[in-house]
């Protein structure tokens, strides 16, 4: 399929389409989908959002197999997840997690019902996401909180520091890898993912869309949405859960001085460059 064939509703069925085939798959995958600094810090997030005082109603929309919702459900009095594949659906129900079929741009709630929506790995998979930002607006209370995680930072992509961080970190991976010392949970998932065919690669490609035929998701276009909308307090985040290089002990003795060298060389580097962005913000 060539590049300006691809709309709207094609990827919103890419999807659908992968996301029922490989359902099984993320199931027995969840520590490279959700690494556990994800875990970690969605734990955190989601727990001081509910000590603001909205420990009522949580909303996450396209949530997969439940892996956040099940956070949600800890920090909140009640939680829901809503998903667009009828396979991931089901699966999530089977887990416990109150979960209803639907697309993120649709979302079928009453207006001001949830105290606080999650929108984990999400923004990426829409043609334009625009949509998705006004329903998670429409459902929240007024005061409530969005919580947007893991899509993919136009900064990583087109910035030089994004460029030494790469080298760096690569060059660091690989001699992990040679000595024996890698812990995989480092790798990047698509080193780790099965195999699924050219077909279901190439759906892949589609559902995540701004991961793979645009540079990724632009924090200032995201940040002017998110005020137009009616957002206030927006607050943006980087990271980079697989490989995180800024001044640390390696875990590996043999490792440890080179960890604290590679990570005093990009310490100058804005937080920016890193790969992922998250954003919490509240409704005016």
């Amino acid at each position: 399929m060539r590049d300006h064939e691809i709309n709207e509703e094609v990827v919103r069925k890419a999807n659908l389409e992968f996301y029922d085939r490989t359902a099984f798959e993320y199931s027995i995958h969840e520590p490279v989908v959700f690494p556990w600094k994800s875990r970690v810090r969605v734990q955190r997030v989601l727990g001081k959002i509910g000590r603001r005082g909205c420990r009522g109603r949580a909303l996450e929309i396209g949530c997969g197999l439940g892996f956040v919702t099940r956070y949600a459900e800890r920090a909140f009095d009640r939680a829901y997840g809503i998903d667009l594949s009828r396979e991931m659906a089901r699966r999530a129900a089977e887990r416990g997690h109150r979960v209803v079929i639907a697309d993120g741009s649709r979302v079928p709630f009453l207006a001001e019902t949830f105290d606080a929506v999650i929108c984990y790995s999400v923004l990426h998979h829409f043609f334009d996401y625009r949509g998705v930002l006004e329903e998670a607006a429409r459902v929240l209370k007024k005061g409530g909180y969005l919580y947007i995680d893991w899509d993919p930072n136009i900064g990583f992509t087109t910035s030089a520091s994004a460029r030494l961080y790469r080298w760096i970190s690569r060059g660091y991976v690989s001699l992990k890898r040679v000595l024996g010392l890698l812990d995989e949970s480092e790798a990047e998932p698509s080193a780790q993912a099965t195999d699924f065919g050219e077909e279901v690669d190439r759906l892949a490609r589609l559902a995540e869309f701004h991961h793979h035929y645009t540079p990724g998701v632009d924090p200032s276009h995201l940040t002017g949405l998110l005020n137009e909308i009616g957002f206030e307090e927006i607050k943006l985040y980087y990271h980079d859960d697989y490989m995180d290089l800024r001044p640390r002990l390696d875990r590996d003795i043999p490792l440890r001085l080179l960890g604290l060298l590679v990570g005093l060389a990009t310490l100058k580097l804005r937080p920016s460059y890193l790969k992922w962005l998250a954003v919490v913000a509240r409704k005016g």
